[in-house]
This record gives structure tokens, sequence and C-alpha cells, in this order.
């Protein structure tokens, strides 16, 4: 039999919500672990295809297969049925220097950084640990191309990492002149 020990504290983190941010994140982990012909395989057959043209290289820097997940990433939610938006205006709103420490963590966790693609994914997590609040200014608009947060326009003044086919990762950071 197995006894878990609480106090006080601990009972006044748990949770019974439903979180679309975290659901998210999962699903990410999932599209880079999960065999087709698994428990996910008919929503693994269904998705990828619909990513080819996405660029989830910001995505899958920050949400590994295997290891250490960045905790900004699953905020606790703020009531039991919270919407997506909300959950990434939480994620948003993370404290860069903790972003920022958690991200140097990723970068220097083994497991997590196994895989092809290191160079690359460390360098773009090194340019996020040295401006993280860049990253966390950016919002995504589920076409693949950028978008400030408060104009949806793409102002190209920002410095986010780009792919090597030059386009941006996930969107472009508000640029003061939105």
């Amino acid at each position: 039999m197995i006894y878990l020990h609480l106090r006080v504290e601990d009972l006044g983190q748990v949770r019974f919500a439903f979180s679309p941010a975290w659901e998210t994140v999962i699903s990410v982990r999932t599209l880079g672990t999960a065999a087709e012909t698994g428990l996910h395989g008919w929503w693994l057959r269904a998705v990828r295809p619909r990513l080819s043209q996405v660029d989830m290289q910001l995505l899958t820097a920050v949400v590994r297969p295997r290891g250490y997940i960045p905790d900004f990433l699953h905020p606790f939610p703020p009531r039991r049925a919270p919407s997506f938006e909300a959950g990434v205006a939480q994620i948003a709103a993370s404290e860069p220097q903790l972003v920022a420490a958690q991200l140097a963590h990723l970068a220097e966790h083994p497991l997590a950084q196994q895989g092809p693609g290191r160079q690359a994914r460390l360098a773009l997590l090194s340019q996020m640990i040295a401006n993280p609040a860049a990253g966390l200014s950016r919002s995504w608009n589920g076409t693949g191309r950028s978008r400030s947060r408060h104009s949806g326009h793409a102002c190209g003044a920002c410095s986010m990492p780009t792919s090597p086919s030059g386009s941006t990762s996930l969107p472009t950071a508000a640029c003061g002149n939105c």
C-alpha cells in the first residue's frame, strides 16, 4: 500500500482543474515520443501532417520528448476550467528571471538534451536565456506566421531567433511600436 504524507501547505497546492495550456505542452511532448500505433496513434496520424508547414522549433526546444519540462509552462490554473488564452497569459506573465533559470536548467539537462538538433536547440535556448522577456511577450496566431501580441502585424523589428529558412519560430515580440 502507498501512503502519501501531506502537509496543509501541500494540500493547498492540489488542483482539480483542466488546463488547456498544460494539455498543449503535453501534446507537444507526445508528438515527439509516441508511436502512431500506440494509444495516441489516431491523434498523431491526424495532427502530424497538419504541422508539416508549422515551424515548431521554439516549442520543441522548450518541450523536449523526455526529461525536464520548465515549470513556468504549467502554472496553476486560476479556476477549474480556464481558457487556453488565460493559460497563455499566465505563461506570458512569468517572471523573466525565473524563466531564464528554468531554461538554463533545461539547457543543461542531459536527458532532455538528447536527440538530433542539439546544437541548434542549445543556441536557441541561450538566446532565450539572455532575453526571456522577449520570448514571453510573443504570441501565436496558429498559422506559423508572426504577429505582434497587441496589433496583429509582423513588425520584424524584434530579435527573436529564426529558423534556418528565415521564418520566425513563433510570432515576433511586441516591438514597442504596437
